[in-house]
């Protein structure tokens, strides 16, 4: 694995986690950011700031492509991973073949145990 990929992996976990407290907290990830004792990494800013300025279009969209679930079913780790996902093919510098693998593996590591199966199905109804 590259250093550009380690570290890209790196940003989407600090992205991930970021957005998830706000999520919690309700309140932006900007105001997050406020309390960390480091800026965020650049790429996991880039992201962020994507995530919320489509952040009512993107649930929309992950709502439509989940048939059967609402988002009131789903966890929020797994609504924030799309999010991201989303995010990161909108600003268009990464392969969505990546961005859904990585998503998977955020999800493996930060979700539940039929996380990774459930986010790989709604992305592949998005993202490709």
């Amino acid at each position: 694995m590259s250093t550009d990929n380690l570290g890209r992996r790196q940003a989407r976990c600090q992205a991930l986690e970021i957005l998830y407290e706000s999520v919690v907290r309700e309140i932006t990830p900007k105001d997050v950011t406020k309390s960390l004792p480091t800026e965020p990494d650049g790429f996991a800013s880039l992201i962020l700031t994507e995530a919320q300025a489509q952040a009512e279009e993107a649930k929309g969209r992950i709502a439509e492509a989940a048939k059967g679930w609402t988002l009131e079913r789903m966890p929020m780790m797994d609504i924030a991973i799309m999010r991201l996902a989303l995010a990161e093919q909108a600003l268009g510098e990464t392969p969505e073949a990546v961005i859904l693998s990585e998503s998977v593996h955020l999800a493996s590591e930060y979700s539940t145990d039929s996380s990774a199966k459930f986010i790989n199905g709604v992305l592949s109804n998005l993202i490709q």
